[in-house]
Formats: structure tokens, sequence, C-alpha cells
């Protein structure tokens, strides 16, 4: 039987320190792969998945505990068919419908995916950046208005009173939650 070592991944963007370690992990016998940002890391974790993840909580482009939380999601997300339900709110993947306290809600296919990452993690903030590359992807990313498009779209056809959401928040200077 061969000797797997196990895979860890580092994140920091302190390029020396970074490197340091690396080093050192692999003297001690473990394969490294390491990243410089939060974005360059969530794509490590879906190329090659780690055993273990040695991360800088307070990355530039998104704190790293987001990292850890985005990661969770990637391993364990909900089945693709199975309904969920936020408050009011009731959406069929697998038949692409959504339902807002108990009515038909018609939507374009992006912002019904918007809604639905929005529903999977409701009650959490996601940030615009997170909903890009969820929804659009990451060459989206830096091109935050169509992320506000969308929202606004999405609180016209869920929203009692669009211009005063309660369903749809905006957390100042964070992102996006849905509220339950």
């Amino acid at each position: 039987m061969r000797y797997m070592p196990k895979h860890l991944l580092l994140i920091d963007d302190d390029a020396l320190l970074v490197n340091s370690l690396a080093f050192t992990l692999e003297q001690a016998g473990y394969r490294t792969t390491t990243a410089g940002s939060a974005w360059q890391g969530l794509a490590s974790i879906e190329q090659d998945p780690p055993d273990l993840i040695l991360l800088d909580i307070g990355l530039p482009d998104m704190d790293g505990l987001s990292m850890l939380r985005r990661s969770e999601r990637l391993e364990n997300p909900p089945s693709a068919g199975a309904l969920i339900v936020a408050g009011d709110l009731t959406i069929d993947p697998a038949a692409h419908t959504v339902t807002c306290a108990g009515r038909p809600v018609e939507l374009s296919p992006k912002a019904f995916d918007l809604l639905r990452v929005l529903a999977v993690n409701c009650g959490q903030v996601i940030s615009v950046n997170e909903i890009l590359e969820q929804v659009w992807g990451a060459e989206y990313i830096g091109e935050p208005q169509v992320v506000y498009v969308h929202i606004r779209w999405l609180r016209e056809k869920l929203e009692e009173d669009p211009s005063q959401p309660r369903r749809i928040l905006t957390i100042h200077g964070v992102g996006y939650k849905l509220a339950s």
C-alpha cells in the first residue's frame, strides 16, 4: 500500500510567510498548495480538495471565516432537486418555480439563481462578490451593477413595498441577505 501525504491548503496574502510555511510542511512530508487570496483558495478547493486549510482570517478580498463557510457550502450543497423553503418563499429547483405566500412568481433564470443562492443561505449575509461568483461566474467579479439590478427586480416581484424591503435586505458595505 502506497502512502498518500495529507494535502494542506495555505491561504494568506503574505507571500513570504505562506511560502516559508509551505516549505517547512513539505519537509515534514505534507503536500501543500498555496493561495494568496480567498478567491484563489476557493478555486483551489474546487480543483483539489485539501485535508486541512490554514488560512488568514484577515484577507483583503474576503474575511477568512466567510471563505471557510463558503467551502462548507461547496462540500455540503443541498440536493439539486430539494425544495428550498425560506419563510413564506418556496423554491423548487427541479421545476424551476417560486411561490411567495402561496402565489406563483415568474423569474428570469438569473433572478431565479440569485434568489436560490440567497435562500440557501437564508439569514446569512452574502457578499456581492460571492453572489457574482455563484450566479454569474468569477469573470463577473468587479461588476456589482449586475447584482444591484437583479436585486431591484427581485424586490419588485417579492416585496410589498420594494422601496422599503423587508425580505431581501441590504447590509451596507457587506452584501445582501434573505430574511426568513
